[in-house]
């Protein structure tokens, strides 16, 4: 064989085989970007309510049994009797707390273990608990009667603090949240509650200044300003929003319609639900590089504790519109930009020179949430759109753009950009 003859073959020979490994590696793709149950197949069951990791061990409570793995998933063993409606998890330094709704073989109220959950004790508390949250010195615990009773000796002893508030508690530093009838806070251990928001939710999620709130109406309202101020930054109709999660510029919103993440500190979100079918997401966590997902139905997936690599999830959308045929948010350039950068909106024929007011709405917000500039309100002259955006008295930092449009049947639909100033 000539040597240009052996050249021609290798080069079609490693034509094929770049060809076979491109076709391997869009093949796998999918497979490994997605959840994975860790729990399927094993003694874990029943609808798992709240996942909780301490010491390297798992813990998953939920309507059948108390849940623990010391293998990071792979096994589980369960504690209490069956039905114990174990709904809500704790710690606190070395111990542990768990509160059991109802129980047809233990005694309703909150446990305790201070052997990395290899074994629980009862506490003084023997009442229904719907929710519990913790800090170093402090203990609550929400009943299904709409208590609020508080600890400060590690579960020896429960006052009292609150009656009439049926609701799933978040403690963050000395603030106290309280979401059911409307979102409540306390800045004194529940002695005093002031209404923030009057809506209906089931979740609350929060992280100095800046506060989450999801709805039983399918919204998620955030604020930058302990919830002194609130923009709605999500909206599903019908959907239940069950949980509430943020880590870095993550956060996470647990669903009856399965998982939505937002990747710019939550001012818009994208359905991230790969294998997990049409679930619904009760709890989430972080672990050691892992993002963690509790389920509690049985529509077309198991019920289990599922997880993911962060790292596949910082590549969510940044760029998403809720509806991008009809409205869209273009990105600024330049970008980053130094005090000046144009800005560029598309909205469709129907929304120009309408003369509704508050149709269409620009605002800039800064990294906690709070608005810092309204660029446009009314009804756009034409359907491509732009204007130029003077940051001069701003500080350098990360600022969101925020169009919203409002639709046929008062529908809102959001689109956001990300922008850099650097001064």
């Amino acid at each position: 064989m000539k040597t240009s003859e052996f050249a021609h073959l290798s080069l079609q020979s490693f034509r094929l085989l770049k060809f076979l490994l491109t076709i391997l590696l869009f093949v796998s793709l999918p497979v490994n970007a997605q959840w994975i149950a860790i729990g399927a197949g094993s003694s874990i069951g029943g609808d798992i309510m709240d996942i909780m990791e301490h010491n390297n061990v798992l813990y998953a409570g939920g309507t059948a049994y108390l849940f623990r793995s010391t293998d990071l998933g792979s096994t589980w063993e369960g504690y209490f009797e069956l039905f114990a409606y174990a709904w809500s998890l704790a710690k606190q330094n070395n111990t542990l707390y768990c509160g059991l709704w109802n129980s047809s073989g233990q005694t309703a109220g909150v446990y305790k273990s201070t052997h990395n959950g290899s074994d629980w004790t009862t506490t003084p508390l023997s009442e229904p608990i719907n929710s519990l949250a913790a800090s170093d010195s402090e203990v609550f615990a929400s009943t299904t009667n709409g208590k609020i009773f508080l600890t400060t000796d590690e579960g020896q002893s429960w006052n009292l603090v609150t009656t009439g508030m049926y609701s799933e508690l978040f403690l963050d530093v000395n603030n106290l949240y309280a979401a059911g009838t409307g979102l409540k806070l306390s800045t004194n251990n529940g002695a005093n509650w002031n209404l923030i928001n009057s809506d209906v939710g089931f979740s609350v999620f929060a992280e100095d200044s800046l506060v989450f709130f999801g709805t039983q109406g399918g919204k998620i309202y955030r604020s930058g300003n302990y919830g002194q101020n609130w923009i709605t930054v999500f909206n599903k109709p019908g959907a239940y929003i069950y949980s509430l999660f943020k880590y870095n510029n993550l956060v996470f919103a647990g669903t009856d319609s399965g998982l939505f993440i937002s990747n710019d500190y939550g001012f818009s979100f994208e359905h991230k639900n790969e294998n997990l079918g049409r679930t619904r997401v009760a709890d989430m966590m972080y672990y050691n590089g892992d993002i963690y997902l509790a389920n509690s139905n049985y529509a077309e997936v198991p019920v289990s504790v599922w997880k993911r690599p962060v790292s596949e999830l910082t590549s969510v959308n940044e760029n998403i519109s809720t509806l991008p045929e009809k409205i869209e948010l273009l990105q600024n350039f330049p970008n980053p930009f130094n005090n000046s950068t144009r800005i560029y909106f598309k909205v469709p024929e129907s929304f120009v020179s309408s003369g509704r007011e508050n149709l269409v709405t620009l605002k800039v917000f800064d990294i906690t949430g709070n608005e810092v500039a309204e660029l446009f309100e009314g009804s756009p002259s034409s359907a491509n759109n732009y204007l130029d955006f003077d940051a001069s008295s701003l500080s350098s930092g990360v600022y969101f753009l925020r169009l919203t449009a409002v639709g046929k049947n008062d529908k809102v639909f959001n689109d956001s950009k990300k922008m850099l100033l650097l001064k």
